[in-house]
């Protein structure tokens, strides 16, 4: 399946601090000058991204936007009230027979939040973009309170969230508005543009994470970390229906992240655990509940090469693992895939980043990936800020006749594929950014021959995405 993504994103008079709890900041200017109180200051701006997607089910191409107009008011560096609003259209030029409007435009309210900065405590409440550990757990907008502290013994981070979905009677609440749906081509600023990211419903999070202090033993700098998750689902079901579908699980997680005998070379590596109840899906339909035990490991490391240095060469190198099970044919929904037994395949929340083309989420699958970043024309001044990066990924199966995020990997075998990606960013100067990102999988046997459709199920996959970013 050929895929075409592209991308234009224009951010206007972006916020001079961190937007929200992302990964990344947004690059940011004063929208207005300090009036004489001096302590009180007040910014505006606009983040629109627009996107195309083309594939051979959509022939004329899907339009996406998302506009997210905000405003923001800071006094003395200490309080931070911020509200962002999210304008999501989508457009079919030609539209399937399958899609019920061919244009649909919703608006969402996005951010509510205030932020407190108390010295070595700050706390935020409200509606925002929240994330545990790095992302993989839970890493999305919702609703609630989250607290950081510094002590001598650590930091401490605690957070209660619900996932901002009211229903259809309170729709104009929701995270997703009134007439929204999931889609898969939300670009969330300050996530990798390869990010998949999981829906979670009606459902409330409670988490709580530690890291120590960077301790130093011998060649190994190392911070510990230790985290859990707690998750409620709040569908409502009734004891006496015979299909269900709630999913409530816990995680606990111990890592590590530091260097080796200097900075240049850096690693973090997290083993996680899942637990909880689910139920199976049976011949007759009636649901049986049953034990979630699941597992996935996530390590990566970076290294600065000694050598080269006038084109700052790094080498990375990733490794994930996620458990599947083998009688659950689809990865889709945790409830009603597993047939008989323990539910053993992991399934998450959060926010992870493995390829553009397929953009895998975790479960059943393991990630191989390397790849090399660095600035090639860095002794020109003018490209000085040109940045390269490619990456090769080998996907698996855990269990080859489980499912994967995928649902057109349907073949028991544990040959999902491989793919390649580049990315292209060139910082032109403080408020113009550009960016290209290319994708390619490569099927492997884990797929049909012949797709549902009659097509190539073995087919080589390609994604584009271009992003302009320009602050004034």
């Amino acid at each position: 399946m050929k895929s075409l993504f592209l991308s234009a994103a224009f951010a206007a008079v972006i916020l001079t601090r961190q937007m929200y709890a992302a990964p990344a900041a947004t690059p940011a200017v004063d929208v207005l000058p300090a009036e004489a109180s001096g302590d009180h200051f007040f910014r505006a701006g606009l983040l629109a991204t627009t996107t195309y997607y083309q594939d051979k089910t959509l022939p004329k191409g899907l339009v996406n936007g998302n506009y997210r107009p905000w405003g923001s008011y800071s006094y003395n560096d200490k309080y931070t009230v911020m509200v962002r609003g999210n304008l999501a259209l989508k457009y079919y030029p030609e539209k399937p027979a399958a899609v019920e409007k061919q244009t649909n435009a919703v608006g969402i309210l996005e951010i509510t939040s205030f932020e407190g900065n108390f010295g070595r405590h700050t706390l935020t409440a409200g509606r925002s973009f929240y994330q545990t550990e790095q992302g993989i757990l839970f890493a999305n907008f919702a609703d609630g309170v989250a607290y950081t502290g510094s002590y001598a013994f650590g930091k401490i981070k605690a957070m209660g969230l619900f996932s901002a979905d009211y229903g259809k009677g309170a729709c104009y609440i929701n995270i997703s508005g009134c007439g929204g749906d999931p889609n898969p081509f939300n670009t969330i600023p300050g996530l990798q543009p390869d990010s998949s990211v999981t829906g979670s419903g009606q459902r409330m999070f409670a988490t709580l994470e530690y890291s120590s202090r960077a301790v130093d033993l011998g060649p190994l700098n190392i911070t510990g970390l230790l985290y859990g998750v707690y998750s409620k689902d709040f569908i409502k079901e009734s004891s006496a229906v015979v299909t269900r579908y709630e999913y409530n699980p816990y995680y606990a997680g111990l890592g590590a992240m530091g260097y080796i005998v200097n900075a240049k070379l850096q690693y973090r590596v997290d083993g996680i655990y899942q637990g909880g109840d689910s139920y199976n899906l049976t011949a007759n339909g009636e649901s049986i509940q049953n034990k979630i035990i699941a597992g996935a490991i996530i390590s990566r490391m970076n290294y600065v090469l000694p050598v080269l240095k006038s084109v700052d060469p790094q080498l990375n190198a990733e490794y994930t693992l996620a458990s599947g099970d083998g009688d659950a044919a689809r990865a889709g929904t945790a409830s009603q895939s597993n047939t008989a037994g323990n539910y053993t395949a992991f399934q998450s929340f959060g926010a992870y980043s493995g390829g553009l083309a397929l953009k895998p989420r975790l479960t059943n699958i393991q990630i191989f990936r390397g790849g090399v970043e660095l600035r090639p024309l860095k002794m020109f001044y003018w490209a000085r800020n040109i940045g390269l990066s490619l990456k090769y990924s080998l996907y698996r199966k855990v269990s080859a006749a489980g499912g994967i995020s995928d649902a057109g990997a349907t073949e028991a075998s544990s040959d999902i594929g491989m793919a390649g990606d580049a990315g292209l960013n060139f910082a032109v100067r403080g408020d113009l950014q550009f960016f290209y990102g290319f994708g390619i999988f490569k099927p492997g046997e884990a797929y049909p021959t012949t797709a549902a459709d009659g097509s190539d199920g073995r087919a080589l996959r390609q994604a584009h995405i271009v992003s302009l970013t320009l602050v004034f």
